[in-house]
Parts: structure tokens; sequence; C-alpha cells
């Protein structure tokens, strides 16, 4: 079975789901599931179900305490609240998930605001059949990206000197095998808390240079995987937006206008 899973908060509304829903909508053997913090918007349960989507509300923490409200803004995280911080707990709600599937079934983990997907993207995994995890990369380097690195710092201190010249991987979009993600969330959860800041991405590029290395495939552009446009559009990636549609997943459409407005209502691709 192949499982596109994603994350939202009870601040989303059907408009920041529809590229994600409506991209992914006619992608055959798919069980698509979202995990709903802070539940407000009950028109999201009947529009997945409407798109036969499941939706999941977690409402515990990693003591099996019950949680009333999770921490949607990292503009109130600190060191304390930082377990419960979605950024971070998603990871450990997906882990409980996974690992009770089949250790070899396809899983893709991602954003959903700002991802649209132009292929099928467990064509292009079984296509690769790689048995491990599949890290799609920036195309930037730690140490020419101050937000990166500055994250990186504040989760792991001196140790940042380890990632300076590392490229940096996208945890808005993390595939593989079942077995191997189920794993790799539980350890990103487990390296992101109590930290300051949001730490799942500096987690998630520590792990995969490190005690995932030996189990990732490194992707780049010409892997035709993914494409992050957020450093493309910071010009430290030379790219032309108009190949975007030769990539699998378009992500961070929206900190391009442009694209938001003119090209990513999904029904005019």
């Amino acid at each position: 079975m192949n499982y596109l899973i994603g994350a939202i908060s009870g601040n989303y509304t059907i408009s920041n789901l529809k590229n994600w829903v409506e991209s992914s909508n006619n992608f055959p053997d798919i069980k698509r599931v979202l995990f709903y913090y802070n539940t407000t918007n009950n028109d999201i349960f009947t529009y997945c179900k409407e798109n036969n989507i499941d939706v999941i509300t977690p409402d515990f923490d990693l003591y099996g305490q019950k949680v009333n409200e999770f921490i949607s803004n990292s503009g109130f995280l600190n060191v304390q609240n930082s377990p419960l911080l979605i950024h971070h707990i998603r990871f450990f709600h997906w882990f409980l998930f996974l690992k009770n599937l089949n250790i070899y079934d396809l899983i893709l983990l991602t954003d959903v605001n700002d991802i649209v997907f132009n292929k099928n993207p467990f064509e292009w995994l079984k296509n690769k059949n790689y048995k491990g995890i599949i890290a799609s990369s920036e195309e930037v380097l730690h140490s020419k990206e101050d937000w990166n690195l500055q994250n990186y710092w504040s989760t792991f201190g001196v140790l940042s000197e380890m990632c300076l010249e590392t490229k940096i991987y996208n945890a808005g979009t993390i595939a593989g095998t079942a077995k191997e993600v189920s794993d790799l969330c539980r350890d990103i959860y487990l390296l992101s808390i109590n930290k300051s800041k949001n730490a799942d991405q500096a987690a998630y590029n520590y792990l995969i240079q490190n005690s995932y290395k030996e189990k990732t495939l490194f992707t780049d552009l010409n892997d035709k995987w993914g494409v992050h446009l957020h450093v493309i559009n910071q010009k430290l990636v030379d790219f032309n937006l108009e190949n975007l549609k030769e990539y699998v997943i378009i992500h961070q459409y929206d900190r391009i206008p442009k694209l938001k407005n003119e090209i990513f209502n999904y029904y005019t691709i």
C-alpha cells in the first residue's frame, strides 16, 4: 500500500488543503491520511470525507497524557512547550501510525499548505525501488543559507560545524519504506524536543548525515523528484521556472507570488 501523509492545524481552511488534495486525487492504490491538530473547522472533515482522505485527530503527548491544545505558532515556542509544537509532535504521531504498517509499504510525508503534485510520486518511488529513506535536496549548503544554519546551531550548538559543507535536505518531503521512515520519525521527534526553536529540519539533516546515512538516497534537481522554491526565490539556486512541470513535487510555490496567483491554481496546470 502507498501512503501519502500530512499534518494540518486548526487555523487551516479548505483552501489550504486544496492543491495537495486535488493534485493527488487520481493517484491509484493510495491511502491519504491527514493528522489534524486543534480541530476547529468542521468543513475540513466533510471535505476530506468527500475526497476519501482519512483524518486522525491526535490528543496525547509523548507520555500518553491528554493534550487540549498543541502549539501551532512557532512564535510562541519555548524549551518547555517544544514537545507540543505541531512541527515536532507530528513526527511522534506519524511514528506510532507507521510502525504498525507493512515494513515495505511506500510512505510519503509532506507539508500540506505549499505542496502540489505534478505526477504520481509513488510511480517515481517504485521505479527507484529503494528500501530506505528518500531525501530531497534544497541544493544549498548550510553555510550559504542563514535560516537553516541558525536553526542547526540552536539545535546542536557547536556540532553545527559538522554540517557547514553539507547540502540542506527538506523535511517537508520525506519518502521511503515504512520501517525506515517510521524509525526516522521517532528519532526526529526525540532530537527536536526541548529546543528553543523549530528543530525538525535540523534533526532530520543531522540524522540522514549520520545514523541514517547508509539508509538514505540523496536526490537533487537532476532526479526530477522535488523542487523547493524558497531558496530559488532567494536567488541561492539557479533554476528555470519554466521547467517546474518536469518535477514530481513542487514545494513552497507560495513563496513566489506569480506562481501562487497564476500557475498553481491546480486546475490550470
